[in-house]
């Protein structure tokens, strides 16, 4: 089973020749609204440093575990459809990508 991962999706390929694609766009949608929510907490508690810190590091946990949630549900049903198959899984290797630019 091969795996490509893009930004909004994780796109998989079975030897059998069964594609399919899980749709990551939620996790864009998620870092947004949680960006707006500590934009606003910045600007409503920009005098109380300590209240201001003290909220975004509660929101910035609430995004961490919705991301974690979300990226844990796919790759557990990726394991399970490898597991099925008796597949073995393998990623996109980008080691060398940026070297030569």
């Amino acid at each position: 089973m091969g795996i490509d991962t893009n930004e909004k999706s994780l796109d998989c390929a079975t030897s059998n020749g069964d594609p399919f694609r899980y749709d990551l766009s939620e996790l864009s949608g998620i870092h947004h609204t949680y960006f707006e929510r500590r934009r606003k907490i910045q600007r409503k508690f920009w005098g109380d440093r300590r209240k201001s810190q003290k909220l975004q590091a509660k929101y910035r946990r609430r995004e961490k575990r919705r991301t974690e949630q979300l990226m844990h549900l796919v790759s557990k049903d990726i394991v399970k459809k490898a597991r099925e198959n008796m597949f073995g899984i393998v990623l996109e290797k980008l080691e060398y990508m940026g070297k030569f630019k």
